[in-house]
Parts: structure tokens; sequence; C-alpha cells
């Protein structure tokens, strides 16, 4: 299952080739109510963002993830193999690492609560990309191509979604016209930044951070006012360097959000290959509680109703994947207490304050050390005997 965290790694799996598109789909879809809501599902919150659902394809019970930036969906090697899936051909898929040669498996049949669409077929995730150490996936990714049926409304507050037959006006709650990029390749919108007052972003689940720009995107911006680190964004190309900056507001159809994480690419990247300006990922979108309806276009946010969303940021700048009881250092980031510190990557750390690695780490108290409170102090030892202290601070 895809994760991102900063001290851990930032996942990004973002596809826009879409080989199903204009195959028909057989969806069963039953409300459970005259307004056409179907019943509410519960999801596993993730730190990324992006809701963790249960799923069945071709009647296996497996782990999913809502995407909507896939223009499809997507199966991990795992799954094809044990649903003996056919191989229908081979597509090239971009991502933000680069193309992607994948091949295409089916036919199937994917449930999830009430709704069920079959499709002639999807794709397999390439069995190299699980070697990636900073990739980790979902059985399934559900896509566009699953989820264009009705609209899908998220319950951030409850951690529950359902299907709709149209989103439920609610208080609190503005919409914002979604449109496609030719050949429907992309779901975008438009926003706004200091220096650049229309920008064109996708808006994708499936990316686990808060903003992407591309390089004429953010280079538009007053660069004095952006204190510029680097961190690793990996998905099924690989792992790759990118820029980090705290953007002070974005400009979403009048609502102004600030202070938003925002990955900043350099020129001729992802964003400017697909066109647009960036990308609004998954747990810029947690912050509210955001309503989909694909065929109509529309994107709706809805204040929650508990406290803030805790912000995740790295105050260590360590960059790490759990391998399991220990963790692999994969990044340093620039000007972070990390790098005034014997550390390196390629480092492994056996323990944080005194504390083993748990074989669940991602579901532990310890996984918050990277991201803890500034001033305060992480010991770290490391596998070989040699160890580090870290004094937290903001540096981003």
């Amino acid at each position: 299952m895809r994760r991102s965290l900063h001290g851990l790694l930032a996942i990004a799996l973002i596809l826009s080739a879409n080989p199903a598109a204009t195959q028909p789909a057989d969806v069963d879809f039953r409300p459970v109510d005259a307004a056409g809501h179907g019943p509410w599902t519960p999801f596993a919150a993730q730190a990324g963002g992006a809701p963790a659902v249960t799923a069945a394809i071709n009647g296996r019970q497996v782990s999913a993830i809502l995407d909507t930036g896939a223009g499809f969906s997507i199966a991990s090697p795992q799954t094809v193999r044990a649903l003996g899936l056919s191989s229908q051909g081979t597509v090239t898929v971009d991502t933000v690492a680069g193309p992607v040669e994948m091949t295409t498996v089916g036919p199937v049949t994917i449930e999830l609560g009430n709704y069920r669409v079959e499709r002639k077929a999807i794709l397999a995730q390439p069995a190299p990309a699980t070697a990636q150490r900073a990739v980790a996936v979902s059985d399934l990714v559900i896509g566009r191509d699953v989820l264009t049926c009705c609209a899908l409304e998220i319950d951030h507050d409850r951690n529950r979604f359902r299907f709709a037959a149209a989103i439920e006006a609610q208080p609190r709650q503005t919409r914002h016209a979604l449109q496609f990029t030719p050949g429907r390749a992309d779901m975008v919108l438009h926003a706004g930044i200091s220096g650049n007052p229309r920008l064109k972003l996708i808006v994708d689940l499936g990316f686990d951070g808060e903003l992407m720009l591309a390089s004429h995107g953010w280079q538009s911006f007053p660069s004095r006012r952006l204190k510029i680190t680097d961190t690793l964004v990996g998905g099924l190309g690989g792992p790759v360097l990118k820029k980090l900056a705290i953007l002070p507001e974005l400009d979403l159809g009048g609502r102004r959000i600030r202070n938003v994480e925002t990955y900043l690419e350099d020129t001729n990247g992802y964003a400017d290959a697909r066109g647009v300006d960036g990308i609004i990922g998954a747990r810029l979108l947690a912050r509210f509680n955001p309503a989909f309806d694909v065929r109509h276009g529309i994107l709706a946010l809805t204040d929650r109703r508990g406290a803030p969303v805790p912000r995740v940021k790295s105050t260590s700048g360590v960059v790490v994947l759990p391998e399991g009881d220990r963790l692999h250092v994969l990044h340093i980031m620039q000007g972070s207490p990390a790098a005034r510190s014997p550390l390196k990557p390629g480092d492994l750390i056996c323990r944080v304050n005194g504390r083993p690695i748990p074989e669940d780490y991602y579901k532990s108290d310890l996984r918050k050390w990277s991201i803890d409170t500034p001033g305060k102090t992480v010991s770290l030892d490391l596998c070989d005997g040699r160890y580090a202290t870290l004094v937290l601070r903001d540096f981003y």
C-alpha cells in the first residue's frame, strides 16, 4: 500500500494512459435511498490522505486505493498471478519518474460496497516496480475507469466513503469545475498563486502529497519567500529527487488554502510533459471532505467538522523506509538537522530513542519521530554501532 509521510517517503503513482477508457463498462449501482445514495463504507486513513478500502476483484477480496488521477485501474503482480488474469498486450504509461511499459490484463469484475463494474481490461503493475525500495503498493488501484458511474463522496471526519447519483449539498461547501485534457487523459481544475493567478492542476487522489508545481508554475512566485529543500518522490518509475517548499497560499476558486507543502519540478518535468501547471494531491484534499463527480465535472470541498488536520512536515530531514526491524535511510534533506549529522543514505537505523523498530512501524507512534515538535532531541542507534543525535527544527 502506498504511503506518504515526511521522514518516510512521499509516494507518487501518477498515471495518464487510459487503454480501457473507450471500452463499454457493465455497471451495477444500487442506491439505498430515494436520493440516490449508496451506503457509507469505512476506509482506513493513511498519512498520505488517499483512502485505503476493501474491494473485490473477480470475487477475491483485496486492499485497494481510490485514485482519481489514474485513468485506469491497476492490479499488483500478486493479484494478477492469484487470479490468473490473461495478458492482452502492453502500453506505455507516463509516471513522475518517466515512461513505464505495462501489461493489460483481464477481464475483471470489481466490486466496491454496493457498486459493481465489469471491465474488459485493466493494467498490471510491472514486477520490477515492487523491487524499488521507494514503492509500496496495494493489491488494486481503482481509477477513473471504475469511478465514472456516479459521484464519490469522502468523509474524512468519519473515515468513510459512498457513491451517489449526485453530490449532496452541504453547509460550508464550495464547488469547482473539473475539465479534462485532450483524450480525457487528466482531470484538472484552475487555481492561483502569487504571480500566477490561473494554474491548471491535475486532481489526483493517488498522489500522496499536497501540491506539485511545474517549473513555470513556481518560478513565477517570488523566490525570496520560499525556503527550499529536497526530498524523494517515488512511484512505478522509481524514486526521483525533487525540490520541496512551503507555499504560503493557494487560491482554489476563492478558497484560500495556507501553508501548502509543495514539490517543485525542474524544467521538462512530469507536469510540463502533461501540459499542465501541477498536481493537487490527497493530503491537500484531506483538509476537506471532498466529493468527485467525474461525469459532470464537479469537485466539491466541504469544511471538515472536527479539529484542524494535523500537518505532516519533516523536522528531521531523514527520509526512511522500514525494512523489518530497521529503517533504511534513503535520503538526507538539504539544510536539515540530519544534514549536519553523521547520517548518510544507505545507513540502517536499529533504534530510535532507545526503542527498537517495530514490524508494524507505519501503524506505531514511533513513526512520528521524524516529524515531531521542533526543539525535541532524537537519538538514533545505527545498526553498525554508530550513533546520531538530531535536534528537530523547521528548515523549510
